[in-house]
């Protein structure tokens, strides 16, 4: 006996359902209608989860011999079609798997690709931190260097004036011919020991001895540049103010007198 015709068809859902109906007598071939579907769920081998990829396959029984299937027939219709549509399963679920491993490859690679280009960011705002830094500790020794290049002219300048100065005070000396009553003698004792005489005008102050001193040194190339004078006989400081406008005689370092230089960077 010709057994009952069938169809089958997929789709993409993921339950399973089985129906049975009878159609009046009106209809001499009655049609039945049962469904099964079967869920597929692939497990991948893989540390991270997968995604459940879900199939559903219909299967439709008609003709007037189906109300004469038994059970164990019913069932062998199913497990015939469920093995002819397997490989078909088989494909879409590879091809789903397919789709699921790039998306998630092209995610990878879009997050590998932030981070390299947050730390490419990160590294080249730390390249220009330190070129900042840099040039911040360039210019601020190139300020340094001009100050002391400034700082050094000015001395400079200070000293080669009070060397003219000296030069200018120091040139009225007494001459040999001088009046004996008009002139002192001064015998300087340096810091080394070293003794140098010379003769000035009682009319002079102690910036003319200063300045003779200030002239001698620079000829010698001598290191003396801060020194004070003192009085032995009688003991008194000649770099005191109220002495700075007084006169050798009146300072009763007359006919002669010695001086002590000091060395005050000593």
């Amino acid at each position: 006996q010709p057994g009952p015709s069938h169809t089958t068809s997929s789709s993409s859902t993921t339950t399973t359902n089985t129906t049975n109906s009878n159609t009046p007598n009106t209809n001499p071939n009655p049609t039945p209608n049962h469904s099964r579907n079967q869920q597929s769920q692939p497990q991948p081998q893989q540390s991270q989860p997968q995604p459940q990829v879900k199939m559903e396959l219909k299967l439709r029984l008609e003709g007037r011999h189906l109300l004469q299937l038994t059970q164990t027939q019913l069932q062998s219709h199913i497990a015939t079609t469920l093995n002819e549509h397997e490989q078909m399963l088989t494909e879409q679920t590879t091809r789903r798997m397919h789709r699921f491993q790039e998306r998630r490859l092209r995610m990878e690679q879009d997050r590998e690709y932030q981070e390299a280009l947050l730390e490419d960011q990160r590294r080249e705002q730390e390249r220009q931190k330190q070129q900042q830094i840099e040039e911040q500790q360039r210019m601020e020794e190139e300020t340094k260097a001009k100050r002391q290049r400034e700082e050094l002219d000015r001395k400079e300048r200070d000293r080669q004036h009070a060397l003219d100065t000296a030069r200018q005070l120091a040139s009225n000396a007494p001459g040999e011919d001088a009046p004996r009553d008009r002139i002192t003698v001064l015998r300087f004792v340096l810091p080394s020991g070293k003794k140098v005489a010379r003769k000035f005008w009682r009319e002079d102050r102690v910036e003319h001895a200063r300045a003779f001193l200030v002239s001698l040194l620079q000829e010698n190339k001598g290191t003396l540049e801060h020194f004070g004078l003192s009085s032995r006989f009688p003991v008194r400081n000649l770099e005191e103010e109220e002495l700075g406008d007084k006169t050798l005689g009146e300072l009763g370092l007359c006919p002669s007198a010695v001086i002590m230089v000091q060395d005050l960077d000593a």
